[in-house]
């Protein structure tokens, strides 16, 4: 519930008094020459006194309708204008505020390193243009050779590798000739034993019996 204010003014040419009882935030009285005002909230607890010599003090109200010399005026009192403000930090948002300051700048560092090779390969992509450039502007003789020399040599030199396996080949032939030969003579004296063989074991079975 809005609590009630109400003024008693009396004007002289030089002095002013004011009489309340509550006080707001909103009052305002103006005067050129020596004032004074008297607060005294409800129930007498307390009362201040506003002096001002020489310059304007002003105090906010809501004045009657029906205003004379010597009257009361009705002022309304706003509570929630009273209560403190309450301006508290919640550690988490300072938490997330501090990873998004530290990936901030390692976002700056990675992009920092980009930067750098780009600028590298483009010094080296401007080098090698160059160099291209360079080799475009030179003139190179043409030399004219004749390729038949080099076909005729390497020709010889297969003929001759041939001839070489030619005379290998026959070398082969020949020693497996002899190897054949070889092995049909000891194949007949191979049957010539056996064949002695068997004559001797008849032999002596029958002399046995």
């Amino acid at each position: 519930m809005d609590q009630q204010l109400f003024y008693h003014v009396n004007r002289r040419k030089s002095f002013t008094s004011v009489s309340t009882t509550g006080c707001s935030d909103g009052l305002q009285i103006g005067e050129a020459q020596y004032h004074s005002a008297n607060c005294t909230f409800e129930g007498g607890n307390s009362s201040k006194s506003f002096h001002n010599f020489g310059r304007n003090h002003r105090i906010s109200y809501i004045p009657n309708t029906n205003y004379r010399n010597e009257g009361l005026f009705e002022v309304s009192i706003n509570k929630h204008l009273l209560e403190p403000l309450y301006l508290g930090v919640d550690p988490h948002d300072h938490q997330v505020k501090a990873q998004e300051k530290d990936q901030m700048k390692d976002l700056n560092t990675q992009f920092a390193c980009f930067i750098d090779k780009v600028k590298n390969l483009e010094q080296r992509n401007q080098i090698l243009v160059t160099k291209w450039e360079l080799l475009q502007n030179q003139k190179i003789p043409m030399v004219k050779k004749d390729l038949n020399p080099l076909f005729e040599n390497y020709i010889s030199s297969l003929r001759k590798r041939l001839d070489c396996m030619l005379s290998e080949k026959n070398k082969l032939g020949n020693q497996q000739r002899t190897m054949q030969d070889l092995i049909e003579e000891y194949e007949c004296k191979y049957k010539e034993e056996v064949r002695r063989k068997a004559d001797v074991e008849n032999e002596f079975v029958l002399l046995k019996q």
